[in-house]
C-alpha cells in the first residue's frame, strides 16, 4: 500500500512523500496522512479499493466543497491506475479529531459545539433545487417518485442477503410489508430538495483542538432529496450524547409524520449497508427494524 500512496504522490503533485501514515480505515478504502517538501505539505489520500468509488467520492465532494456552506475538504486531484489497482484522491487534510470517537464528558464546550453541527447540517439543508435525485443521476420531480424507485433497487440487494440467511425472513417481510405500504409512510409531500450529506453522523465530523468544527467529511450517497431522511444519523455514535436531533429541530420545524418516516429511512437504509458488506443481522439493525414494526402495525 506504501508503495501506491508513493506513486499517487508523484503522480498528482509531482514530488515525493517524505512521509506517510495509515489514519483510517473502512469499507471503501484507506485513508494516508502524506507529507511532503512543498505546498500544501501535508494532504490525505484515500486509496480505494473500485473506481467506482473513487468516482463517486470525487465528484460528491468537490460538489459539497464548491458551495462552501460547510467545512468541506477540497480535493487537489486524483491518479487511476487500473493495472497497478490504485484508485487514489488527495484531498485537503484536516487537523484534529475525530468527535464519533471523542469521550463527551472530556469537552469543555460540548453544548456550544453541538449547536454548532445542528448549525451546519441545517445550512447543509438549506442548500435546494428544483428536482430530486442523486448528483449526476436521473432527476425526478417528485420525493415518492424518487425515494420508491430507490428502495426497489435497495431491495434487489436486501433480499438474496436475506436468502443467504443473513437476515431472517420475518424481517424480510416487514420491510416487503412497508414498500407495499409505501404511499401511507409518505402521505406527506416533500416539498424542498435539500442537499443530503448521506452519512452525517459524529464519525465524519473532525472537530479542532479549541471544540470547533474542523471539517465534515466522506459524503456518502450525496443527493438531493428529503431533508429528514439523514436525520437518524444525528443520534448514531455519540449524538445522542450531545442532543443534536433535538438541537436541529430546534431551528427547524420536523413534518408531521417524521418519526414514521424516520424509522423508515434507518431501517432500509441500514438493512441495505448491511446487505452491501455482508453482515449479518445484529442487536444494532433489529433495534431499527422494531421501530419500523412499531409503525407498521398502526397501518
Amino acid at each position: 500500500m506504501i508503495n501506491k500512496i508513493e506513486l499517487a504522490t508523484n503522480k498528482i503533485f509531482d514530488t515525493h512523500a517524505e512521509h506517510i501514515q495509515m489514519i483510517g480505515k473502512g469499507f471503501y478504502g484507506e485513508v494516508y496522512l502524506v507529507t511532503m517538501p512543498q505546498l500544501p505539505y501535508k494532504v490525505a489520500i484515500k486509496l480505494f479499493r473500485e473506481q467506482q468509488y473513487a468516482e463517486l467520492q470525487r465528484l460528491e465532494q468537490s460538489h459539497i466543497a464548491s458551495l462552501s456552506v460547510v467545512p468541506m475538504p477540497k480535493i487537489f486531484g486524483k491518479y487511476f491506475d487500473k493495472k497497478a489497482g490504485i484508485f487514489a484522491l488527495a484531498m485537503e487534510y484536516v487537523e484534529g479529531k475525530n468527535l464519533g470517537y471523542t469521550d463527551i464528558a472530556t469537552l469543555s464546550r460540548c453544548d456550544d459545539l453541538a449547536e454548532e453541527i445542528a448549525d451546519m447540517v441545517v445550512r447543509l439543508h438549506a442548500v435546494q433545487r428544483a428536482t430530486f435525485g442523486y448528483l449526476g443521476g436521473k432527476q425526478y420531480s417528485t420525493w415518492q417518485g424518487f425515494y420508491k424507485d430507490l428502495c426497489n433497487q435497495m431491495y434487489k440487494s436486501i433480499k438474496p442477503y436475506s436468502q443467504r440467511g443473513l437476515l431472517s425472513r420475518d424481517r424480510l417481510e416487514l420491510l416487503e410489508f412497508s414498500h407495499e405500504h409505501f404511499d401511507k409512510f409518505f402521505a406527506e409531500e416533500v416539498r424542498a430538495a435539500s442537499l443530503i450529506h448521506g452519512d452525517l453522523n459524529n464519525e465524519n465530523i473532525i472537530i479542532s483542538t479549541d471544540e470547533h468544527i474542523a471539517g465534515l467529511i466522506d459524503p456518502m450517497g450525496v443527493m438531493y432529496g428529503d431533508r429528514e431522511i439523514e436525520l437518524f444519523q444525528l443520534e448514531c455514535s455519540n449524538g445522542t450524547d450531545m442532543n443534536l436531533l433535538e438541537r436541529y429541530f430546534s431551528k427547524v420545524v420536523p413534518s408531521k409524520n417524521f418519526e414514521m418516516k424516520s424509522a423508515f429511512y434507518k431501517s432500509w437504509a441500514e438493512t441495505n449497508h448491511y446487505s452491501r458488506i455482508g453482515k449479518p443481522q445484529d442487536d444494532n439493525l433489529d433495534n431499527f427494524l422494531c421501530q419500523l414494526e412499531f409503525f407498521a402495525k398502526k397501518l
